[in-house]
Formats: C-alpha cells, structure tokens, sequence
C-alpha cells in the first residue's frame, strides 16, 4: 500500500532471477502511484503466478506492461481485481501467453484513461469467469484478435460492466464456451452489438444470460445457427429492456429456440433480412 509520487520503470533484469510466486504476489496492492508506470519487455519470466499484483491499486498515470510479460505464469487472477486507473493502460504483445486463469482479473475495475490491448492477450486462456464484472471500461477499449477462442467459462464476465458505445467481440470468442451463465446481466449493450460466428454454439448453460440488459439497439447474433441447441437458457431474457431486437439466422427454428422459455417475444426478435 506504498504511495508513488514518481515515474517508475521495471527492468526486465529485476525479475529474471525471480521464481517464488509470492514474490510477485500484489507487488503494488492497495498502492497509490501518481506517476507513469513502465515495465520492461520479458518481465519475471520465471513466475509462476500474477495475482493480485495491481488489485486496489490507484494509478493516477499512464501504466504500460511491455512485451511477453510473465511469459510462464499461468494465472492472472484478480490481477487488476478494484483498480482505478486516471489514465491509460497498455497491455503490449504475448501477454500472459501460458496462463489458464483470468477471473476476476479487471472485477470493478474502473479505467478512465485510453485501454489498449494488443496482439497475442493471453492465448491459451480457459477460465474467464467474471473477469470484467462491474468494470467501467472506456470507449477506446476492445478486445484483440484470438481472445476468448478456447476459453469454457464466461460466466459473469461482463456482469453489470459499463461497456464501450461501440463495442464488438473478436472472431472465435464464446465459439467453446460451456458456461455462459448470467454473461451480461445487467449490462447495457449498445446498438449494432454483434456476437461472431459460433458464439455460444457449445453453450450447455445460458441461464439468465441477459437477465436484467438494456439492449440500446439492434444486436446481431446471425452468425451461429441455433438449430440443434441445448443449451439451459432459464430466464435468458427476464427483466431486459428491449430498446431494439436481436437478429437471427433465416430459420424459424433458430427463431423459436430463441423465444421459447427465455422471457423474450417474437416482437423482439427479427430474422437476418427481414
């Protein structure tokens, strides 16, 4: 809980050396820091675990972490857990490539400055139950390619989460999903939203997955066909505020699969070209 009252930069030499997780364990938890936060390209390339490292913290500058960043740990969890962040957050490539675990990495995380992440955002990421939940993420944010394309949980993610005005999701996000329970409930969605192909297409658990959505707008859900779902959907659609439709395939069966139990009518739901 250290207040910073200077620039700062992390070597890449201060961490090779480092391999007892609890060493990185919330370095800078609970810290104040009132100047610009660099770490270094190949930064504690031997730990094993991340978490906690910025949860708590007030960053009042601009907090950039360099290339392949913790290139072996394998969990992020709560990482940015309640962070409140004035300006910007850069993320640069291969960043916590081996790593299984980002739940609750950014969980009320409020980000006022620019939010830029780049190439490679944890590739092999499984586990990204309630990583946004009640986030405040600015309008410049958005994901990158890849993120998201073998993940199984999603539960939670953007649960209550205040969301960019335009804002979409890379191509293969949700396409393995299991877990999709209460996705973004609560959260308000803007217009012209659009779930990619095979989103929510291996989905077993869909429960109250917009439970309690604005929908601002249109959202377009037309590239994954329905037809031989499963998936639970219990109260998918209770309490969401209709301010558009979602749009469907051309198929009255995607349609049905859609209203059917969830809350929603076929007043709110179009078919692609209708």
């Amino acid at each position: 809980s250290a207040t910073i009252n200077a620039n700062i930069t992390l070597p890449s030499t201060l961490g090779q050396t480092i391999t007892n997780y609890n060493n990185a364990y919330e370095i800078f938890y609970a810290s104040t820091i009132n100047g610009n936060l660099t770490i270094e390209n190949d930064f504690l390339p031997n730990i094993a675990n991340t978490e906690f490292m910025f949860a708590s913290a007030r960053c009042n500058g601009n907090l950039t972490i360099g290339d392949n960043f913790a290139q072996n740990a394998t969990s992020g969890f709560e990482m940015f857990y309640n962070v409140n962040a004035d300006g910007s957050i850069v993320i640069e490539n291969n960043f916590l490539t081996k790593a299984t675990n980002a739940s609750l990495m950014f969980y009320n995380a409020t980000i006022s400055g620019n939010f830029n992440v780049e190439n490679n955002f944890m590739p092999k990421i499984t586990n990204i139950h309630e990583m946004f939940y009640e986030a405040t993420l600015p309008n410049n944010f958005s994901l990158p390619d890849g993120f998201g394309s073998v993940a199984l949980d999603m539960s939670l993610m953007f649960f209550r989460a205040t969301l960019p005005t335009e804002f979409d999701l890379p191509d293969g996000f949700g396409s393995v999903a299991t877990d999709m329970n209460t996705m973004f409930y609560g959260t308000s969605l803007p217009d012209g939203f659009t779930l990619p192909a095979g989103f929510g297409s291996a989905a077993t658990n869909m429960n109250s997955m917009f439970y309690g959505a604005t929908l601002n707008g249109d959202i377009d859900w037309s590239c994954t066909d329905f037809t031989a779902s499963t998936a639970n959907k219990s109260g998918m659609f209770n309490s969401t505020t209709w301010n558009g439709h979602f749009i469907l395939a051309q198929n009255q069966t995607s349609v049905d699969w859609l209203i059917d139990g969830t809350g929603a009518t076929a007043a709110n739901v179009k078919v692609k070209g209708s």
